[in-house]
């Protein structure tokens, strides 16, 4: 009976703690989903299509790459991830352009 008294006290508490997330009415007036409908037909159109595809095996990393690259391309913020990775790479440190004019032209043999 002290089981069953303790399980109770722990799913009281965590009902009463997160009261203010089961509106489920106000969700429906907002037309919010509450299910997990919304959820599974995400990850079959982020997932599975991209990597369950006939003989494709992945490691968990490259794997990881693929979704996080699918992810910023179903949400249309490819161009704005683009542009920052590009802006957070460090030019390549090398002779300029006048710098390699100086010298005598090298013929090609």
């Amino acid at each position: 009976m002290v089981g069953r008294t303790a399980a109770y006290r722990k799913a009281y508490g965590y009902l009463r703690d997160h009261i203010g997330h089961l509106d489920y009415t106000a969700y429906r007036r907002n037309h919010l989903p509450i299910g997990s409908g919304v959820t599974e037909a995400a990850c079959k159109t982020v997932f599975s299509q991209r990597l369950k595809r006939s003989g494709m095996t992945w490691s968990e990393g490259g794997g990881q790459r693929i979704v996080d690259l699918r992810v910023i391309h179903l949400s249309g913020v490819w161009s704005q991830v683009h542009r920052s990775y590009l802006q957070s790479k460090m030019l390549p440190a090398g002779p300029t352009q006048e710098g390699k004019a100086k010298g005598s032209p090298k013929k090609a043999a």
